[in-house]
């Protein structure tokens, strides 16, 4: 993906996001506020956040939509957590841009933030 792209869409809607995680079977959801490197997601995260990226390393950013009420950010990761600092980094492996149920209708539902060519 463009992190290039990837990082000024994560600026555009600011620091503030929703992690999702999961055991397996039950989706756990909580607000956390963002750093982002420009390739790594670092986000604080409690016990049960950290339990589940144990379980299984794969974890969701959710930007709600921003004040022009057309899209949601969605980045999908890779997670290792560390126990020892109450942080969860993230590794982004897909994000899209994703319509909200009152925007537009003409707009496109979904828009990826697409790779670059050299990224393979």
């Amino acid at each position: 993906m463009s992190l290039d792209e990837l990082e000024r869409r994560v600026q555009d809607f600011g620091p503030l996001a929703f992690l999702i995680t999961t055991d397996g079977k039950t989706p756990h959801v909580v607000s956390v506020a963002v750093d982002f490197d420009g390739a790594t997601f670092s986000v604080p995260a409690g016990r049960s956040s950290l339990r589940n990226i144990e379980s299984s390393a794969a974890a969701t950013l959710l930007w709600p939509g921003r004040d022009d009420g057309s899209y949601s950010l969605i980045v999908d990761a890779t997670a290792d957590g560390d126990r020892d600092d109450d942080r969860a980094l993230l590794h982004p492996t897909s994000a899209v841009l994703h319509r909200l149920a009152d925007a537009p209708a003409d707009l496109p539902s979904c828009v990826r933030i697409e790779r670059e060519a050299d990224d393979g």
